[in-house]
């Protein structure tokens, strides 16, 4: 509704309630007068009449004074004239009220009645002045009239308002919804963007390749973070070096080459340069060490189809190199092993033929040389029977190489082992200076004191050689312990070994003796069988030891080896660890093992603290299979070889008929057990391996490890 319409229904509707209130108010006030002449008459006629005439007087002049009467006139019945009162005389505004008519002059009549009985009559001329009261309420509704006609406006002007408010909301609202969208879109695609950012950054700085960008001058203007990973280096450092510095020379020379083929392909317009190239170099590591990388690089295009740069990713595959050469390695062993079969099969047939015919050279030569008196004769026998010496030792080096076999540990003192060897080769070592430092503190070692013999008269004999043309020859002894494990030194003046021959003096077969001696080192008749030096590194490495080798020629070799230390028991700090690391005590465990050293050790440090176990100990397979169904155990440690010809194996499958779930563990050096324990630990999850010699710490976990193992297993 607008505002004329909403003006004109108040005006209507403020009228109307003014008529009514006119009509009602002067029908009430008329009413009103009535009633009050009708009062008056009858105080007169109650009060007044008959006993005081003036009090009625003054009576009728207060009434005229209060009721606003002209006069008041009282008569008897006849019509005579009792009493008469004027009311006061009108003001000018009541007087204009009246000349204008707008004050009614209205004559009021009623009757004196006393006792039922009408006595007279009274009349008034009453002035009825409503008007006053009308124009107050006509003031009143105007004014209420304005006051509303005020609120309509004000409210249509707040109605207005509001809706342009609304509007203006409306349009705001829409505009920020729009801000608001645009702001989120925004910062959804900056938020997608960082994310973007970051997933390319951490891929960046985490992946294992790495990511490079040089110029056409071969200097880096990116690396991603990862080349940190790869060779220790910082992008930062990596971006002050040239590409030269990042690598070796034959690697840099490679890349070289294939910058300039490509370059000269894209400079002929030959699509092919610009083709993905892939190559392996080695690059340096902030340690000084190196890595195989594999490299896909390509030139970047830049104005008018012209090289601007080279992209490349580089990859680390020296996993992948040591695996290669692994595998060379692995399957050069097995054909050495595969020859080495082989000899040992001829050495094993002609052994014993080829020593018999020794024996008969040797035992004649000796008797003719106690009875020939010639000089030249006697010299030549001297020679044969040096040669059958020389075809024994080879023979013997020959079948030791070959035949593979277990060492038959012990504990020994190596000093003592040295000083007999000593005495072995006393008529050898004369006109030599021998020095010996010996620790006299040495611990005992657990080893096959036969094959540290013959490594020794091995290792000796060719410090020997090597001095046979030394004027002052010298031979030095050195014995000390050092982190758990006891060294032996050896080393002499001699003529020493050349730098590119240092790699193969363990190979079989090699030597620089006899017909090899090309550069005169050695004594004319020293000749060598190949196999001495291979023998020590085999010996040496079955008890799980090590064998290093310096030499300079002419200066002479110094040979160190170093082989573990084993306890006859723990020591207070392996116990301190086992107790924290351990989590099974007090078991029911068979050891089959059939050197009684070995045995001592193993009963002794696990019947004690910290793993008090209860022990069983058989030296022969049938005395294991025997206690093994005599008694109810939770562990077996089984050795392989075992010296009744029931082996290791064959203990292993007579517990397996009876329990298909006690953890077993092997103990063993040999090589062909070695092997076949792969496959069956594939079949047998119950079942693990320690290679002999082992720490005792180590033996502990590895029974603890293995019962755990079971245990979650049935778990």
């Amino acid at each position: 509704m607008n505002h004329k319409k909403s003006t004109a229904l108040i005006s209507i509707i403020l009228l109307s309630i003014f008529c009514i209130f006119i009509v009602v108010y002067e029908r009430y006030v008329y009413q009103e007068a009535q009633d009050n002449i009708e009062k008056h008459a009858q105080v007169i006629a109650n009060s007044l009449w008959n006993f005081n005439p003036l009090v009625a007087s003054e009576y009728l002049s207060l009434a005229c004074k209060l009721q606003n009467y002209q006069h008041v006139v009282v008569t008897d019945t006849k019509g005579e004239l009792f009493h008469k009162a004027i009311g006061e005389s009108p003001g000018w505004i009541e007087k204009s009220f009246l000349s204008l008519n707008l004050i009614p002059s209205v004559q009021l009549t009623s009757g004196i009645v006393y006792n039922d009985k009408l006595i007279g009559e009274i009349k008034a001329i009453w002035n009825c002045n409503t008007i006053y009261k009308e124009l107050l309420v006509l003031f009143v509704m105007i004014l209420f009239f304005l006051i509303l006609q005020l609120y309509v406006r004000l409210l249509h002007s707040k109605q207005g308002l509001e809706q342009r408010v609304l509007v203006r909301t409306s349009e705001l609202s829409m505009l920020n919804d729009s801000l608001e969208l645009e702001v989120k879109e925004h910062r959804q695609a900056k938020e997608a963007l960082f994310q973007s950012e970051e997933r390319y950054r951490l891929i960046a700085e985490n992946a294992a390749d790495v990511i490079w960008i040089t110029d056409m001058n071969l200097n880096f203007t990116y690396i991603s973070p990862s080349v940190y990973q790869q060779i220790g280096y910082t992008s930062k450092e990596i971006m002050e070096q040239t590409l030269a510095d990042a690598m070796t020379p034959s690697s840099f020379e490679k890349i070289i080459n294939i910058y300039s083929e490509n370059l000269t392909l894209i400079e002929a317009d030959d699509p092919y340069g610009w083709e993905p190239v892939i190559f392996e170099i080695e690059l340096y590591c902030k340690d000084g060490s190196s890595v195989w990388t594999s490299n896909n690089a390509r030139f970047l295009k830049g104005d008018k189809n012209q090289p601007k740069g080279i992209l490349g990713v580089t990859r680390d595959i020296s996993m992948q190199k040591r695996a290669e050469t692994e595998k060379i390695r692995a399957e050069r062993h097995a054909a050495e092993q595969e020859k080495h079969a082989l000899v040992g099969q001829i050495a094993g047939k002609i052994a014993h033929d080829f020593n018999n015919i020794l024996g008969i050279i040797m035992g004649n030569v000796e008797l003719t040389l106690l009875d020939c008196k010639d000089e030249t004769d006697k010299k030549s026998l001297e020679l044969i029977f040096g040669q059958t010496l020389r075809g024994k030792n080879l023979t013997k080096n020959l079948i030791a190489f070959a035949k593979d076999q277990e060492p038959n540990q012990e504990f020994f003192q190596m000093n003592e082992k040295i000083d007999l060897v000593i005495k072995l080769l006393k008529k050898d070592l004369e006109g030599i200076k021998l020095i010996m430092k010996k620790n006299p503190t040495l611990p005992l070692l657990l080893a096959d004191s036969g094959m540290i013999e013959h490594a020794l008269v091995n290792l000796l004999q060719n410090s020997i050689h090597a001095l046979s043309l030394v004027e002052h020859s010298k031979i030095i002894i050195k014995t000390y312990s050092l982190d758990k494990k006891i060294y032996f030194e050896i080393e002499d003046n001699g003529c020493g070994i050349p730098k590119n021959n240092l790699e193969n003096i363990f190979e079989p077969s090699f030597t620089l003796k006899g017909s090899k001696d090309v550069n005169g080192s050695y004594k004319n008749g020293i000749k060598g069988t190949g196999y001495g030096m291979a023998n020590v590194k085999k010996y040496i490495e079955q008890h799980k030891g090590k064998i290093l080798v310096e030499s300079k020629v002419g200066s002479g070799t110094k040979f160190t080896i170093s082989l573990p230390v084993i306890k006859k028991e723990l020591i207070i700090e392996e116990k301190i660890e086992l107790r924290e690391e351990i989590s099974h005590f007090g078991k029911y465990i068979l050891v089959v093992e059939d050197e009684t050293d070995i045995s001592n050790v193993q009963h002794k440090v696990l019947t004690n603290e910290p793993c008090n176990h209860k022990v069983d100990i058989a030296n022969t397979g049938q005395m294991a299979m025997d206690l093994f169904d005599g008694a109810d155990y939770d562990f077996i440690s089984l050795d392989y070889i075992l010296p009744d010809g029931i082996n290791g194996m064959d203990v292993y499958y007579h517990i397996r008929k009876n329990d298909k779930n006690i953890p077993i563990l092997f103990t063993s050096g040999n090589i062909e057990f070695l092997e076949s324990i792969k496959e069956l630990k594939q079949k047998d999850a119950n079942i693990d391996h320690l290679s002999k010699p082992c720490q005792n710490k180590d033996y502990v976990n590895g029974i603890n490890k293995l019962l755990e193992r079971t245990l979650v297993a049935r778990e």
